[in-house]
């Protein structure tokens, strides 16, 4: 379990990590003084399939203009990792 623990590729920045699978959503940025609405969501992800090969764009800037959102209110991710086989990292862009 140490040795597991240590390697880098296996950390995810969410809250929790699951050994053999995790699949878990969790906050990102979030102005509480916003006042954007969220009335548009749009999602970009990075794939690994044995951190050999990794493909995607989650980077929120391009996410939001790719969808048309001009002010946005928050930004949210998803992380799901099975046997480091394959993991996929998302961000979530909602806003208006």
């Amino acid at each position: 379990m140490l040795i597991v623990n240590c390697i880098p590729f296996v950390k995810t920045n969410g809250p929790t990590f699951g050994l053999a699978f995790t699949n878990t959503t969790f906050p990102g940025e979030f102005n509480q003084s916003n006042t954007v609405q969220p009335l548009k969501s749009a999602e970009g992800c990075n794939y690994h399939v044995f951190n050999l090969f990794m493909w995607g764009d989650s980077a929120a800037g391009s996410i939001s203009m790719e969808n048309g959102i001009k002010r946005i209110a928050s930004i949210d991710h998803t992380f799901v990792n099975v046997f480091w086989a394959y993991s996929e990292y998302c961000t979530i862009v909602k806003g208006e």
